[in-house]
């Protein structure tokens, strides 16, 4: 009895192992961001150079067992639960309401004004990436009252909240460039670019370059790869 038992369980852990990673794109990323080669990948996990090329893209997905010296080394980031509280007024009844926002943060800016050589935060965006080319956008407003330093935290309302696809994000901050923005946006927006006009020419690149430096693709990019 015992035997079959074992014998149930190697094959369960087998069936485990060859099983599709589901998170095959995001292991590559972080092997890539952590300064590999698509090479030295393919070495360490014994495959060809083609084929983590069709995994960072997401194209196909490897196996635990293919994979295994990448979990061994960056497991630990995947299996992290990292995530965000937030809170902000329902429009409809005043109410406070709290938002739970799970996924890696990729992008953070405060944005503010520069007076007599003090700064002054006003907004800060911040964008989760939650997997499946999906994150969410958060845009907080800073709420000036008197309160203890230690509650900075619970100073920062959210006034924008919204999940979003990769297209759409990009699409969302060139639209806030445009000089065409009266015939754009909502009035919200069309203040928010005459009151910090340095920010919306600036927040395009700025995104791009945190989505590129976390791995995520980009159209429209002119490249000039190394030779190594």
């Amino acid at each position: 009895m015992e035997n079959k038992q074992t014998e149930k369980t190697e094959t369960q852990s087998a069936k485990t192992k060859k099983k599709p990673f589901k998170q095959t794109r995001e292991l590559v990323r972080l092997a890539l961001n952590n300064g590999w080669t698509q090479t030295e990948i393919a070495k360490t996990c014994r495959t060809q150079q083609s084929v983590v090329s069709a995994w960072s893209k997401g194209e196909k997905l490897g196996t635990e067992q293919q994979l295994k010296p990448l979990l061994d080394l960056f497991g630990y980031k995947l299996r992290r639960n990292t995530f965000k509280l937030y809170w902000r007024k329902n429009k409809e009844t005043s109410e406070t309401e709290f938002i739970k926002v799970e996924g890696k943060i990729i992008f953070s800016l405060i944005i503010g004004q520069q007076d007599y050589k003090k700064f002054t935060p006003k907004y800060k965006f911040i964008i989760h990436y939650q997997g499946n080319e999906q994150f969410y956008m958060i845009l907080k407003k800073k709420i000036y009252d008197d309160y203890d330093k230690s509650l900075e935290a619970a100073t920062w309302q959210t006034i924008l909240n919204q999940s979003i696809g990769i297209s759409e994000l990009l699409r969302f901050f060139d639209k806030l460039r445009s000089k065409d923005i009266e015939n754009n946006i909502d009035e919200f927006w069309l203040y928010f670019c005459h009151k910090f006009p340095e920010y919306t020419q600036s927040l395009p690149f700025l995104i791009r370059q945190a989505l590129l430096n976390h791995g995520f693709p980009v159209n429209n990019i002119i490249e000039y790869p190394a030779s190594w």
